[in-house]
């Protein structure tokens, strides 16, 4: 299942985690470019080297949106 989750704080990085683990593809979209860390943290490899995405940008942005599946 593809699943897109909009905010990479404590709990959106927590549930996109989690989704990847069970093997979703999972996308996350956040603002700040610098929240992709809380992707990473506590993980050997990078989440985009696990297999996650990561855009820049809000959900109010059609084109954020489409960047982001």
């Amino acid at each position: 299942m593809f699943v897109l989750i909009v905010g990479s704080g404590r709990v959106g990085s927590a549930i996109a985690k989690s989704m990847l683990a069970e093997g979703h593809d999972v996308s996350v979209l956040d603002e700040d470019p610098e929240a992709i860390a809380l992707l990473d943290r506590g993980q050997a490899d990078s989440w985009e080297d696990l297999g996650g995405r990561f855009t820049v940008g809000t959900a109010l942005e059609i084109d954020a949106l489409l960047a982001a599946g």
